[in-house]
């Protein structure tokens, strides 16, 4: 049975879980009471000989032991492994009572689908009721000791009247090896489709047989769940360790908590007791706890806090019989509330709850009285032009008309070359998307707290810059060692393209590096070059610092997202096509 104290702990009082300590029904002396008197005898059995039995040498061996077994016996985890074991246990405890199926949704979809009023409706909703029950019984006769006792075999379900003769020669006719407790589910669901085709079932749209079919098939589910608990227990391996660690450490303690000589000055054996009363105390909480696991591993059984299994059978076979049958079509007389005229409704209470009202207002918002001071309430602007800024956005992304194609500034797929040509006249009438510029924005569309490089002012952009929205980079910002592949041109109107593209001489601006670099990384390999590098593109955007330590790392990545293979190729290698239709997936 459960042992319910709730009413007992309704109000937090002084010594109100203490008075729970002198219940007897399912409390923990009632658990570990025998094991804690065999403990106690053998204790002083023990302690008898080591007394009385021994002569002088004897008890030295005997002390020597002790002390070992003292210093050893902490090597068992005995902590660890109870707390997690009882834990999990408890846990599948809980998840039993609530995957227990219960009949009252099935039952009241079938009130409200199979209505009417003749004789035929009713002995369809009664017998889905009985069937409904019965699959359930069938089940926990299978799981639970309490129900096998209460029905041993089918004629004792015949003759309570949940089967009937026919349906039990029905269910033995299901010749198979396994559980058979889903047989009365199955002939509801024959039995709903036969009162669907009589029109019995008002279904006319077909929604309410998907309806009361889900139904089922959580109950089924439920059922099944039940079933597999009982099937896979806690692996016994786990449980054996368990019961091992904790029996093990007592049964040291039961030479290591003696009271040896004072005489011999042992450390921590300075007094000489009888009653060793804490190491009962933690053999009383151990074991106990340990006990509570068993109890719990299997709450269809007979222990005290196991499941009333009798008292769910008699409670849902009454309801079920209630609800589609003796209580189906009452209902109250409409009438109005005495509410009826008043938009103020005020419950009244009773003086005994007078005293617990709430004076406090209802919770509206744990931020709703948050006062923001005045200069914080303005929205952020662009002097510039006045319109909302981006607080994400640097002055040149802003100016540059940034925001909206940041899905389409991906320097994917560019070609590198060989050649090495390094004249920074090239750049006169093209301007490459910069890589540090690039790998910026990326970030950018990911986090806010990426540091952004200060680019010059719109005035000290070259006018070539604001011709056309599609230039995205001025000359200066990038690096000499930089130049444009003149050997691949393109229609700057190709589709995904366009804001690649330098409209001034139509050039698709590929870039191609020092011709000793090459490989699946574009990086420096000395010292020496890995400063140059620097330097140069230092020197290009006029940025010293973080800054230029960020643009020389997103140069490293940017030749990453140009060899997309991890392999560097020679311009007789690379096909134009290839890298148009990488750049058209990451523009989409």
């Amino acid at each position: 049975m459960t042992i319910s104290y709730q009413f007992n702990v309704h109000t937090a009082t002084l010594g109100g879980f203490a008075r729970l300590l002198f219940r007897w029904s399912g409390s923990v002396y009632k658990l570990v009471f025998k094991e804690t008197v065999i403990f106690g005898l053998l204790y002083a059995t023990v302690s008898i000989i080591y007394r009385v039995a021994l002569d002088e040498p004897q008890r030295r061996t005997f002390e020597s032991v002790a002390r070992h077994i003292g210093d050893n016996k902490n090597l068992i985890p005995l902590t660890f492994v109870l707390g997690f074991y009882v834990q999990f246990v408890v846990g599948r405890w809980w998840d039993q009572y609530n995957h227990y199926p219960w009949p009252d949704r099935i039952l009241a979809l079938v009130i409200l689908y199979i209505n009417g009023t003749d004789e035929r409706s009713r002995l369809i909703r009664r017998t889905l009721a009985r069937w409904t029950c019965l699959s359930t019984i069938l089940l926990t006769r299978g799981v639970s000791v309490v129900a096998k006792k209460r029905f041993p075999t089918l004629q004792h379900l015949i003759d309570a009247g949940l089967m009937t003769k026919e349906e039990v020669d029905l269910y033995e006719d299901v010749n198979i090896p396994y559980a058979k407790y889903w047989v009365p589910m199955l002939w509801c669901t024959q039995l709903l489709t036969q009162a669907r085709r009589e029109k019995t079932f008002d279904d006319p749209t077909g929604v309410a047989t998907k309806h009361i079919f889900e139904e089922i098939a959580t109950f089924r589910t439920n059922q099944w769940k039940i079933w597999s608990f009982d099937w896979v227990s806690v692996p016994i391996v786990y449980t054996q360790v368990v019961t091992l660690a904790t029996y093990v450490y007592f049964f040291g303690c039961l030479f290591s908590r003696q009271f040896l000589d004072p005489e011999q000055q042992y450390q921590s054996f300075y007094v000489d007791f009888y009653f060793p009363i804490f190491t009962f105390l933690q053999f009383f909480f151990y074991v106990g706890w340990l006990k509570v696991a068993e109890s719990l591993i299997n709450p269809w059984g007979e222990d005290d806090d196991d499941f009333e299994v009798n008292w769910f059978i008699d409670r849902h076979v009454q309801v079920a019989f209630l609800v589609v049958d003796e209580k189906f079509g009452q209902m109250p007389t409409l009438v109005k509330d005495m509410y009826w005229d008043t938009t103020e409704v005020k419950v009244p209470y009773t003086s005994a709850s007078a005293e617990l009202r709430r004076k406090s207002a209802a919770h509206i918002g744990s931020t709703i009285n948050l006062e923001i001071p005045r200069g914080s309430q303005t929205f952020l602007k662009d002097p510039a032009n006045g319109h909302f800024t981006d607080p994400c956005l640097s002055a040149f992304q802003r100016n540059s008309s940034w925001s909206g194609r940041r899905s389409s500034l991906q320097p994917r797929g560019r070609k590198i070359s060989e050649h090495t040509n390094h004249s920074s006249d090239n750049f006169k009438n093209s301007h490459p998307l910069q890589e540090a510029t690039y790998n910026y924005q990326r970030s950018m569309d990911n986090t806010c707290s990426v540091p952004i490089p200060e680019y010059p002012e719109s005035s000290s952009i070259p006018s070539s810059f604001h011709s056309s929205p599609d230039h995205l980079v001025p000359d200066h910002l990038v690096p000499d060692h930089l130049v444009p592949d003149e050997s691949v041109s393109f229609q700057c109107g190709d589709p995904g393209l366009t804001p690649l593209c330098d409209t001034h001489s139509g050039q698709f601006p590929f870039v191609r590096p020092p011709s000793n670099r090459r490989g699946p990384k574009y990086c420096t390999e000395s010292e020496e070059e890995e400063e140059l590098l620097r330097s140069t593109a230092n020197e290009a955007a006029g940025t010293t610092g973080p800054d230029s330590d960020l643009k020389l790392q997103t140069s490293r990545s940017f030749a990453e997202d140009v060899t997309p293979n991890g392999r560097g190729k020679s311009p007789s290698t690379v096909n134009y096509s290839e890298h148009a239709d990488m750049i058209n997936g990451h523009a989409r």
